[in-house]
């Protein structure tokens, strides 16, 4: 299953309350029945876009650098990362749901699984060619 290693605890549980305290923020958002900033273009929301991508990609960010400092190889904790951002992507689109002026939509759970398979992706790449290392 996952291979822990023994770690810095103080840094695992400020990471993990981060990625936690981040979530929370991403349901804050999602709760509000209408953004302040409404940029379309040809009837496309682009700021919610960009939201749902920088949202995601700083959750997959913050999953990751958590589940590494916990312990978890750093192949697992990017598996980890995406499967969070997809399931709790699709959460918050679920919930959107309920919220007046808001609707759940594909195309932004797909953006929220899109920004967490980026994360994952860079980080790969990082690694491989060991640009820098934990």
């Amino acid at each position: 299953m996952f291979q822990w290693r023994k770690k810095n605890n103080f840094k695992a549980a400020l990471l993990w309350f981060l990625t936690l305290a981040w979530a929370v923020f991403i349901f804050y958002l999602s709760a509000q029945p209408n953004f302040p900033v409404n940029f379309t273009v040809n009837e496309y929301q682009v700021f919610s876009s960009w939201a749902h991508i920088i949202l995601y990609v700083v959750l997959a960010f913050l999953t990751i650098e958590a589940a590494v400092a916990s312990g978890i190889n750093r192949r697992q904790a990017l598996v980890v990362a995406l499967a969070i951002g997809a399931v709790y992507g699709a959460s918050d689109e679920w919930h959107q749901a309920f919220v007046p002026g808001r609707e759940m939509s594909l195309s932004d759970w797909l953006l929220d699984v899109i920004a967490a398979f980026l994360v994952m992706f860079c980080y790969s790449i990082i690694y491989r060619f060991k640009l820098f290392d934990h």
